[in-house]
Parts: C-alpha cells; structure tokens; sequence
C-alpha cells in the first residue's frame, strides 16, 4: 500500500514539472493581445502583439506566430509592427514551444488585426462668396471628429494661420469675422491626434473670396442728422434702388445723411458711409442785380425801349404822368436812345 502511494505522489511531481496544466490533454495555453487597445488602428502607427503562455516564465518558451494558417518562428514573446499598413490586415495566433522539454501549447485563440488608413480631411466653407464684413465659417471633419485637432494653412506656401481677435477656431471650426480682402485665399486644413503622433491627409483646398462694392442683392437705409435717425419717405421724399430723391428741397432737407446696404437674406450689413452734408440756400435777387437786368433788356429789346418811349409821351399828353414835371430830364427820347446806343 504504502509502495502504491509512493508511486502516485512521484507520477503527480513529475506532471507538475513538466509544465502543463491541467488540461485533460496536459498543454498549456497561449493567449494573444494586441497593444496599444485602440478601437481604431491607423496605418503608420506601430503596434506589438504579444503571447502569453499560462504556465513558466516567458524565457522558458520559444514562440511561432501565424498570420492568417502562414506561421512564422520567433524567440522573441513580443511581435512588433513598428509602422503598419493595410497589408497587415488578418488573423493573429501565437503557440509556444518549451525550450527543455520540446513541449508545445496550445495554440492561442484568432485575434484580428484591423489597419484602417489615413483618414481624408474635408473642408468646408459657408458662405461662399463672402461679402466685405461678413463672418465666414470653415469646417474640418475628419471621419469620426473624436481626439482630432485641427491645424489651418493659407496659401500655396500652405503658411500656419496666425489666430488673432478677428481668426478665431473652436474644434473643428475656424472663423473669419468681418472678412476683408486681405482674407482672400486658399485655406487648408489638417487633423492630427497628438497623443499617437499621427495626422490625417490634408484637405482639399477652398477658396475664400471677399466682394466689395458689388451692389447685386443689397437694399439700402438711409439716416439723417447726428442721431441717425432713418429718413421718413414721402412724395418729396423717395427711392429708388441706391438712390434717394429729395424733390423741390426745402431748408428743412438741410443736414447730414448717411446710408448703409444690407443683404436680408444673410442678415449682413456693410459698413456704414461717412456722412454727406445737404445745405439749402433760398433764391434771392440782389438789388445789384436790377441796373444791369434793364440794361440787358434794353440792348437785347429795342421794340421794348420804343414803347417806353411812346408810353411816356402819351402820358404826358394826357396829364397822367403826375411826377413826369419833376423828373423831365430822366426820360427823354433822344436821351434815352443816345444811352442805348452808347451802351450797345
């Protein structure tokens, strides 16, 4: 009896030393995991799978990979892919080979590899045209937006966009406000996961262009005096596309205007004009003005400078003309005549 047990405990210490497990089939097992455990793996990045054997220490094993039934001998428990492609693509197993005793075990379960490529950046830009003034808004969208950053480029020399109070970005957006002409261009965009040190393809270009003094699409307001205060039309008062009419101005009209474009259907506004000033002046004519008046009438109308005169002998030979006595040698005839011709 006790020769019995003695041979069972030998047998157990034996079993234990090999190495196995167990298993009713006494191997061990291999398990496979892939590092680092992204749920997307981009081709350029590095990536190491790595075999674990469930009994020993890892130098005890050699280890033969197999990609997809092709195997592959290595000593080493760690298979590194420094920068993968879409060629590594397929089912991963391990199995290790003890090296004393030229034992193998099992084969570790398939994992599957999976190299997505470098994902295309696209870029958008709203609106396009944009007019002077307005903000305009690009978009970079990289498939699943999730960890990307963003890095905007002008230009053929594609120049990093220098960010300021007028160039700002959030996420995925960067936004021109009040657009000038400076801002015309061609922009592109990038994105870049820091953390894994790899960037997508750059987008395609876009184009900014910035209109000034286009007048297709703008209705106009107009403002009078210091307060801006929009001008009431009335049947003095009207418009007509760009243009405002003031008929038969009156001192009233007299002020400062400005006016200012809007296109209702962006909600935009241009900027507004420098003030123009409206001054109204009355008609007066100046006494000045009479002696010389007559006299042109007199040279241009000689049949009036006759009727005068005959007007004023039929006066005086009616007694109508009261004052014609006193002021005898005012209107005379040959006076009068003698002073149109020396006029003339």
């Amino acid at each position: 009896m006790e020769h019995t047990l003695l041979c069972l405990l030998l047998l157990l210490s034996t079993h234990i030393y090999s190495g196995h497990s167990e298993d009713d089939d006494g191997k061990a097992k291999a398990v496979l995991t892939i590092h680092p455990k992204y749920s997307q793996i981009f081709s350029g990045e590095s990536v190491t799978l790595r075999c674990n054997i469930q009994r020993g220490k890892v130098t005890d094993w050699k280890y033969t990979w197999r990609k997809d039934d092709v195997d592959s001998i290595s000593r080493e428990n760690e298979y590194e892919i420094s920068e993968v492609k879409i060629s590594d693509n397929g089912d991963y197993r391990c199995l290790g080979t003890h090296i004393d005793q030229k034992k193998h075990s099992e084969w570790s379960d398939a994992v599957r590899l999976t190299v997505t490529a470098l994902p295309e950046t696209t870029l958008t830009m709203n609106p396009n045209p944009a007019y002077n003034g307005e903000t305009v808004t690009l978009t970079c969208s990289v498939g699943s937006d999730s960890g990307w950053r963003y890095t905007w480029y002008k230009d053929k020399t594609k120049k990093v966009v220098t960010l300021s109070d007028r160039h700002t970005t959030t996420g995925a957006t960067f936004t021109i406000s009040r657009a000038a002409e400076s801002d015309q261009g061609l922009y592109w965009c990038q994105g870049e996961i820091q953390s894994r040190s790899i960037s997508s393809i750059i987008s395609y270009p876009v184009t900014i262009t910035v209109i000034v003094g286009l007048d297709s699409g703008w209705s106009y307001t107009w403002y009078k005096d210091n307060t801006k205060k929009v001008v009431t039309l009335s049947g003095r008062h009207t418009t007509t596309g760009d243009t405002f009419t003031i008929s038969r101005a009156a001192e009233s009209d007299q002020g400062l205007y400005w006016c200012q474009g809007e296109i209702q259907s962006r909600s935009i506004s241009s900027i507004i004009s420098d003030p123009v000033t409206i001054t109204v002046k009355g008609s007066v004519l100046s006494i000045f003005l009479l002696p010389r008046l007559l006299c042109s009438l007199l040279v241009v109308s000689p049949f009036l400078l006759v009727s005068i005169v005959l007007l004023v002998k039929c006066c005086r030979a009616r007694g109508l003309c009261s004052t014609a006595k006193s002021l005898q040698y005012e209107l005379r005839s040959d006076d009068v005549i003698e002073q149109t011709e020396s006029s003339v």
